[in-house]
């Protein structure tokens, strides 16, 4: 397979003192959902629904993993240590009395390119409490400006970042309520983003997020881009409030094609959710250096492609499950629905591995266990086909 999934959970324990490590050895042998036709064998990395277990990524594994997902964890310890993510980006979301370590290496001014990009840019944490984040190691750990925790729903956390020179950590409290988050007409609190940074003064700052012409910034970078605006003649202040009201009618727009879906409208949902798609572009939500996409997008491609393969139309219903993948790798439905346009395209060898990962992933989804069912069987008869040279 190519990209794909190495996943821990099912409240996984380990006992006092033990720890699972994610080694090389483990990531090669593990067999991935692929996302992509390319077979570039890396992984990403799922740790979901464990209680009081540790988990290291040691660097012996740099350069395998695409992706760090820490999920719906009680009582966990996650250390990074010295291990190149690829796209530099982890998620934690619905954890509890975690602590996640990163420890760095940045090779100093003559480390070498792979040295120098195993720390982590971007951290994003959602619907959170009790977490103790730390970067630690050697030269800088943390980027001034550059690097970002994404955060939002998280209280009664913490986040250390150890400066060059073994001074004082500098150390800051995350907490959606003690940072300002306020329900804003029909969005929550908990919805609130914040963004901390490492200021160059080597203070940690946080500041609230604003979604401004497809891209996100803090108010006082907004303060100031407007203070430059005022210069120029003609130029419109920036609006903070124009992709909240884009996003809300794309959000009515795949409800819309829900409705129509479970009515067997399935072109007027596809138009619809065609529609949401279009309107999507341009919005962006922290994430991947900043910005990607917002959390309607890969569920208009996934239901797309259930419409799709209603309709019959497999190979259009694959590319948006891998569209699908491509934002968001760990939605099962997407890996679902590749899966199944796979087997209807009788390419039942490239649907097992998908269908297998997205059992793995829902292992109690009778949907799944009948698609993959019906795949092993049409897969034994391909070959028996083939052996008898029919």
């Amino acid at each position: 397979g190519g990209r794909g999934w190495v996943e821990a959970g099912g409240d996984s324990e380990s006992p006092s003192g033990e720890e699972v490590v994610v080694t090389r050895d483990l990531l090669l042998s593990i067999s991935p959902v692929p996302l992509h036709s390319e077979d570039d064998g890396r992984r990403a990395v799922v740790i979901r629904g464990c209680m009081r277990t540790s988990f290291r990524l040691p660097p012996t594994s740099s350069g395998l993993v695409i992706k760090l997902f820490v999920e719906d964890c009680e009582d966990c310890h996650v250390v990074v240590e010295g291990c190149r993510i690829i796209t530099g980006h982890v998620e934690v979301s619905n954890c509890r009395n975690l602590g996640f370590d990163v420890i760095v290496d940045d090779g100093g001014a003559g480390g070498t390119a792979e040295e120098k990009t195993t720390r982590l840019r971007t951290l994003q944490l959602d619907l959170c409490e009790r977490v103790r984040v730390t970067y630690s190691g050697k030269g800088r750990c943390f980027v001034p400006v550059e690097d970002k925790i994404y955060h939002a729903g998280v209280s009664d956390s913490e986040l250390s970042v150890g400066l060059p020179g073994g001074g004082a950590d500098a150390v800051r409290r995350i907490d959606h309520v003690t940072d300002g988050a306020a329900a804003e007409g029909e969005a929550t609190a908990e919805e609130y983003q914040f963004v901390t940074w490492l200021t160059a003064r080597g203070n940690l700052a946080t500041e609230r997020l604003l979604r401004i012409g497809g891209r996100f910034m803090t108010k006082s970078e907004m303060d100031a881009e407007n203070a430059a605006r005022e210069k120029i003649s003609g130029a419109a202040p920036l609006n903070p409030d124009a992709d909240a009201s884009q996003l809300e009618e794309c959000e009515k727009l795949k409800n819309g094609g829900n409705e129509a879906f479970k009515s067997g409208e399935y072109a007027q949902a596809i138009l619809l959710y065609t529609q949401a798609i279009d309107g999507c572009a341009g919005i962006a939500r922290p994430g991947n250096n900043g910005a990607s996409s917002p959390n309607v997008l890969h569920v208009c491609h996934s239901n797309r492609a259930a419409c799709l393969l209603k309709m019959g139309h497999h190979e259009k219903a694959l590319v948006d499950a891998e569209l699908c993948m491509a934002l968001r790798p760990d939605f099962v439905k997407g890996i679902f629905r590749k899966g199944v346009a796979l087997h209807a395209m009788g390419r039942y060898e490239e649907a097992l591995p998908v269908l297998v990962g997205a059992l793995r992933m829902e292992p109690k989804n009778s949907q799944i266990k009948q698609a993959l069912q019906f795949c092993e069987v049409k897969m034994a008869k391909e070959r028996a086909r083939r052996r008898e040279g029919r």
